[in-house]
C-alpha cells in the first residue's frame, strides 16, 4: 500500500499538469481559430 500511494502521487500530479497544458491549448486554439 505504502509503495502505490508513493508511485500515485507523482502519477497523478503528472496528469494534473498535462491536463492543465491540454486545457490551455485547447482555449488558445479556440481563440486562435474561432475569432
Amino acid at each position: 500500500m505504502k509503495t502505490m500511494k508513493k508511485l500515485s502521487a507523482p502519477i497523478g500530479s503528472f496528469i494534473t499538469l498535462t491536463g492543465r497544458i491540454a486545457w490551455s491549448l485547447c482555449i488558445i486554439y479556440k481563440n486562435k481559430f474561432w475569432r
